[in-house]
């Protein structure tokens, strides 16, 4: 299972590929994969929300009004 390294992902992918089987490997593949998608997702949503908040009060959108998606 060949891991493309063309993208910066947070953690090394050699850490969690270094022993365990083929599957294993492609799990934590299909991991980094998921949280890219969500990651895009979240600022989507987080552009919307700053336009929402615009309307909703003349201060806007604070960072800890941003609703996060998360992988639980």
């Amino acid at each position: 299972m060949n891991i493309p390294k063309k993208k910066k992902y947070i953690y090394n992918v050699n850490d969690f590929t270094r022993g365990g089987s083929a599957k294993e490997k492609i799990h934590v593949h299909m991991l980094y994969i998921i949280t890219e998608r969500m990651s895009i997702l979240n600022k989507v949503y987080y552009r919307i929300y700053k336009i929402y908040g615009r309307f909703k009060n003349t201060q806007g959108s604070k960072k800890a009004d941003r609703p996060s998606i998360t992988l639980d």
